[in-house]
């Protein structure tokens, strides 16, 4: 497999643990502003959306936040060199530049 097909083969797995890792993130937000049970005190508690319970929804992004960070970190390691390449332009440029830092 070429590098490039590699690189891209980890973005889009990143990218497809992302989105559910959003959307049930922004789904507990939603479930976490209703504070009652069973209509008591806060007749607009959510007990599940889309038939998933709050637990779940938590289970969900807690998975997908594991998996996204280590498909990120994979991706920082294929992407090594040029981090690398890019630091040391970064100093070399500064070293050169002759200007007096005070």
């Amino acid at each position: 497999m070429k590098k490039i097909q590699k690189n891209a083969l980890v973005d889009l797995a990143a990218f497809g643990f992302f989105l559910p890792m959003t959307v049930s993130g922004i789904v507990i937000d939603v479930m976490n502003r209703g504070g009652g049970y069973e209509g008591g005190r806060n007749p607009a508690y959510i007990a599940e959306i889309l038939g998933l319970s709050k637990a779940t929804w938590i289970d969900m992004h807690t998975w997908t936040g594991y998996a996204f960070a280590i498909l990120i970190l994979v991706h920082l390691a294929l992407h090594a060199g040029f981090i690398k390449n890019i630091i040391k332009y970064a100093f070399k440029s500064q070293k050169k530049s002759g200007e007096c830092v005070d």
